[in-house]
């Protein structure tokens, strides 16, 4: 097993990480937060990889946190609300699960 870290990264690396390894091969404009996970051992100067990246933003349905108020609520405004747009991670798949990442995150790799 390999030590990882999750962090915030900024738009352009996780636009080219995106570009290559997401499916649509596209990445999405407009207001969004990307978090990066490295694989401690990797090549770059910290010695990480990058293994997968996540991009929150805002989501297509105006009506969605709304919707999400009534069935939880919970009072909850459409300029705080985040949709998981893009999750995507390099091929292949490592076995690489380590505790923190378990429980309520991931439960299995």
């Amino acid at each position: 097993m390999k030590d990882s870290i999750v962090r915030k990264i900024p738009h352009g690396e996780a636009a080219k990480f995106i570009e290559r390894w997401h499916y649509s091969a596209r990445c999405p404009t407009g207001k969004n937060i990307f978090f990066g996970w490295f694989i401690q051992g990797g090549d770059d100067l910290f010695g990480e990889s990058l293994y997968a990246v996540a991009d929150y933003g805002i989501g297509v349905n105006p009506h969605q946190a709304s919707f999400l108020s009534v069935i939880t609520g919970k009072d909850i405004e459409n300029d705080i609300l985040l949709e998981l747009k893009r999750l995507c991670r390099i091929e292949p798949k490592m076995k690489i699960c380590r505790s923190h990442l378990s429980s309520r995150n991931v439960t299995r790799c």
